[in-house]
Formats: structure tokens, C-alpha cells, sequence
């Protein structure tokens, strides 16, 4: 039964809404609960502080009263929405499914389901000792519309190469200028907009500059292979546990070419806030962490509200699908592996290669999970019957289920500061071999071919 409403404003670009496929979400989230008490507008805006503006007072003039929340997934609007309404008095709680800014912690009344930058860079760097690289090089591009986003980025990865005492250089990317200077055994850290790097950045002379044995590492967006021989690899934010109810998200999107971490969030959000239609509690932070929603029937699509500090906004957790921007570990399997693959993994638009999964979850004891996400090629009376990842779900007949799970070798030794960072942070070898795994477009990543004769 439905007691009262909750008024919700979608804020956000239409490029962005269209794109990570928001109203497929919100279309399954009516569907599977066609009694809920959500009442949702939306609006789309560019990045400028008078259309945000407008936005919130046009949805404020269509609800005066009532519980109202705001979702708004970039962190700049964040920003202008909570000042906004810090300001005048109103009293509507931001639930982000995507902003991941530092800045976030300290905005009045939101909370953030995505993990902050800090959780990326730590991954980042996990992923740097384990292929035991020499320096970081960082690329940043000052002048576009992320630029904030992006220096946010830098922060994280200086502060953390400081504490680390990784050697690091950072040089702004330039139209025309096709050499910066990058060392052999460098990680390439590029911090620039996808469409940006394709227009202007990535040139045939750029990538002919860059020294053997260097990889590209680039931050959650939807980068095309355009780097030929050098590997480029994508750090996705990807949600804590995958459930039933993460593949039923999955499942509603009509077009699977980009599955983006924030549809599973969304829904999350959705199913939080619908919670508050049948109760007199007030709709605030508290109430939002604490309401205990969730059994062993009914779980989340990312992340459990409860996981949620309100001391920092979010939670101090993150975990990424690092994906490769050319598809190099599926290739030529890619028609098989789409016939049977039903989920369990994000993708970009010209890669479903994985690399691995890293993180800091609370699934696991020692908090850093690292997956390898081994790649299953599955042969029956000697020809390609099945490929998979370990990570993803694939669906054949009864009689052939796999059994193929995670596969996490104890690979570090580290230390954490107070805040969460790495204090110290160092591979562990085997005692009779020193092998490293090798830089280049696989990443030393080779299948795993199984056989069965039927």
C-alpha cells in the first residue's frame, strides 16, 4: 500500500541519459513494481549553473512539499544542486549514482553510490606493481568540460604515487605535439575526454613515440580502439556483488553494446527511495543508510545502502573491470561468445575484453580483491563448443553446465594509512621464479583451453 509519494528529479545531459540507457531502467523498475510511489521528472541540462538552477526550481514550484529527491550523476551539478538548496532552505536529498568526486564528502545532504577516484587509483596502482612498471607518465587535458573531473583524478593518482615514492611526471596534452617525453616501462595515464583523444590527441606519430613495454591506462568512459599496437586499458567502476538482480537489470537494456555501471546503480536508488512511500520516516541520509530493506530473496543490483558511510557520502569500497579498448582476447570468438553470454561484465564499444577485476570490496577478508578473470575456451570432441570469462554468465543447455569461478592469487604484501591510501604497497614472487607477466597488447593474458569428449 502506498501511503505517500516521493518526488524525484532526474537531472543530468540528454547525451548521458541516452546513452547508459537510464529509461530502460526506469521502464523495468515500473514493471516489476507497478504499484510504486514514484513520481519522477526529468530533466536534461548542459553543465551551465542557471539551467541546473531552473531545473530545481521548476520541480520545486511542481512539488512544494513532500519527500523529494534529486539524482544527478555528474559531480559538477552535484555541486550547483546541493548549494542550491543548502542555500534556500530545501530540503531534498541527492542520491548519485555515478559522481565520484572527492568532493562529494563534503556536500550537505547527498549521498554517492559510485566508488570515489580514490578506489580507481588504488586499483590503478595494484595493477602497476603486479606488472612491476617503472614510472607513471601522466597526460592531462586542462581545457574541456570534465576538466574538473579529471584534475580530481590527478590528485588521487600524485597523492598516492607521493606515499609510494613512485617516480611520476605530468604533462599537458597539446594539439600537434606528438612526444612528451615517456621513459621505457612506463604506465601512460591519460586523463582527457574519449572523443577528444580520438579528434585531436591520438595520432599515428603519438603512438609511434611511445617507448616498448608501456601500457595506456585510461579512467571510466567509453574509449574507442584507436591506440593500434599499444594497450590501452579502460578502468570501469562495476558493482560489489553480482546478483540475480544485477542480471535482471542487465537483462531490461535494450541495446547490450554499452553496459555502463550506473543502470545497476539507478535501480538501486529507485528501489531505495520506493521504500519511503510506505513509511512515516523522514527522508534524509540516516534514514536512507539505515532502512533495512534486503534478505536473502531480495538483493541489489550494485550495492547495499547500508554499505554507505555518511561520514565521507558513499562507500569505502571500490571495484573495476579494467577492459581492454581492442578486443584482443576474444577476437575471432566474438559471435560465440555473444550467442551464449548473458551478462556479468561491462563492455566498450569496440571491446568485450576483459583484463581483470581489482578492488577494494568488503567481500573479501583482506579488503583487495584481484582477479584474474581467466578466459575459458571449451572444446567438445575437439572443436570450440563454449568461451567464457570466469566472470561473466553464460547460459547453455542443462546437460553442459559449467562450473568455472574466480580465480585471486595471493599477489601483495601492503599497508594502509589512516585515510585508505597505500602505504606501502609490494608484489610477492615465488620462491623458485621471479616471472613477470609481460606488457603487451594481451597483457601476457593467454586462454585457457579445457576439452571434453562426448
Amino acid at each position: 500500500m502506498i501511503y505517500e509519494k516521493v518526488y524525484i528529479a532526474i537531472i543530468t545531459t540528454k547525451q548521458y541519459y541516452d546513452t547508459t540507457s537510464w529509461n530502460d531502467v526506469i521502464t523495468f523498475f515500473n514493471t516489476k513494481y507497478p504499484l510504486n510511489g514514484l513520481i519522477i521528472e526529468t530533466y536534461f541540462v548542459d553543465f551551465s549553473e542557471i539551467q541546473i538552477i531552473d531545473s530545481i526550481k521548476n520541480f520545486v514550484e511542481k512539488y512544494p512539499i513532500g519527500k523529494r529527491a534529486i539524482i544527478a550523476n555528474y559531480s559538477s551539478v552535484n555541486i550547483v544542486s546541493t548549494t542550491y538548496c543548502q542555500n534556500n532552505n530545501l530540503d531534498i536529498l541527492h542520491i548519485s549514482p555515478g559522481a565520484n568526486s572527492n568532493i562529494i564528502k563534503s556536500l550537505h545532504n547527498i549521498l554517492t553510490y559510485a566508488p570515489y577516484n580514490q578506489y580507481s587509483i588504488l586499483s590503478f596502482f595494484q595493477f602497476f606493481v603486479d606488472f612491476q612498471m617503472r614510472e607513471i607518465k601522466i597526460l592531462y587535458e586542462q581545457n574541456n568540460p570534465s576538466s574538473s573531473f579529471y584534475k580530481t583524478v590527478l590528485d588521487e593518482i600524485v597523492k598516492q604515487a607521493d606515499l609510494l615514492k613512485i617516480k611520476y611526471t605530468i604533462s599537458n596534452l597539446e594539439k600537434g605535439v606528438n612526444t612528451y617525453d615517456i621513459k621505457p616501462k612506463s604506465a601512460i595515464y591519460i586523463l582527457s575526454d574519449p572523443e577528444q583523444l580520438k579528434n585531436i590527441y591520438i595520432t599515428d606519430e603519438f603512438l609511434k613515440n611511445i617507448p616498448k613495454k608501456c601500457f595506456i591506462a585510461l579512467t571510466e568512459s567509453y574509449y574507442n580502439d584507436i591506440f593500434k599496437n599499444i594497450p590501452a586499458l579502460v578502468f570501469m567502476p562495476f558493482p560489489i556483488n553480482y546478483t540475480t538482480t544485477t542480471k535482471e537489470v542487465y537483462d531490461s537494456i535494450k541495446d547490450k553494446r554499452l553496459i555502463y555501471f550506473t543502470i545497476f546503480t539507478l535501480f538501486d536508488i529507485l528501489f531505495v527511495l520506493n521504500s519511503f512511500t510506505t513509511t512515516n520516516l523522514p527522508l534524509d541520509k540516516a534514514n536512507y543508510i539505515d532502512i533495512d530493506l534486503y534478505s536473502d530473496t531480495i538483493v541489489p543490483a550494485s550495492l547495499f545502502n547500508n554499505y554507505i558511510d555518511s561520514k565521507i557520502n558513499g562507500a569505502p569500497y571500490g571495484k573495476y573491470q579494467i577492459l581492454f579498448t581492442k578486443n584482443v582476447i576474444i577476437g575471432n570468438d566474438i559471435d560465440l561468445y555473444l550467442k551464449n553470454y548473458r551478462g556479468g561484465q561491462l563492455s566498450l564499444p569496440d571491446s568485450y575484453s576483459i583484463c581483470k577485476n581489482i578492488g577494494i570490496t568488503p567481500n573479501n577478508p583482506s579488503l583487495i580483491e584481484y582477479d584474474e578473470c581467466d578466459y575459458y575456451k571449451i572444446y567438445r570432441n575437439w572443436e570450440l563448443f563454449i568461451v567464457k570469462f570466469n566472470s561473466n554468465i553464460t547460459e547453455i543447455s542443462v546437460i553442459n553446465n559449467l562450473n568455472v569461478g574466480s580465480k585471486e592469487n595471493t599477489k601483495f604484501i601492503y599497508e594502509y594509512t589512516s585515510d585508505g591510501y597505500f602505504k606501502s604497497l609490494q608484489r610477492l614472487f615465488p620462491m623458485n621464479k621471479r616471472e613477470l607477466p609481460k606488457v603487451n597488447l594481451t597483457m601476457s593474458k593467454v586462454p585457457i583451453k579445457l576439452y571434453y569428449l562426448n
